[in-house]
């Protein structure tokens, strides 16, 4: 479900509150094909994990918090071409720029390059963190998001 490549790969992943610690969670795919989109990455794996872990049970809960995937914060991992034609590959990891209390932009990318397995391409200097707008969390959901598990220390 949320494991560690050993391959560089790409994909979505979140910090998920789970009182009291947050805890990254990814889905490295090795092909475009495989990939996931925040919403169906949040209903089909985040919602999995934070549910338990709050007992969230009733249908009305659970179908509200499958509609939070702007709750928390996350990112994505994407492969670009270095020169056209080249076939040549450097990746990105896009964040909002809203990372846990305590997480930095250095701590974050150290844990993301070990779960997308791009330690190698990191020390190669093809790897770069990128601040996208489209990966922000809302504050809707945010407050909604609350209002089920209680305060999150954002």
């Amino acid at each position: 479900m949320c494991k560690t490549s050993t391959v560089p790969s790409i994909g979505p992943w979140y910090w998920l509150y789970l009182r009291p610690f947050w805890r990254l969670v990814a889905h490295p795919v090795n092909s475009e094909a495989d990939n996931l989109d925040h919403p169906e990455f949040w209903r089909r794996l985040c919602v999995e994990i934070i549910a338990p872990h709050y007992s969230i049970k009733t249908p009305k809960k659970l179908e509200v918090l499958a509609q939070l995937c702007y709750a928390m914060p996350r990112g994505r991992c994407s492969k670009t071409l270095l020169r056209r034609g080249s076939g040549a590959q450097s990746f990105i990891l896009c964040y909002g720029r809203d990372f846990p209390t305590g997480v930095t932009e250095e701590s974050a990318k150290k844990a993301l390059l070990k779960y997308f397995g791009l330690m190698a391409a990191d020390r190669r200097g093809i790897v770069k963190m990128a601040f996208d707008e489209h990966e922000r969390m809302l504050v809707d959901d945010c407050a909604r998001i609350q209002e089920i598990i209680g305060a999150v220390p954002y």
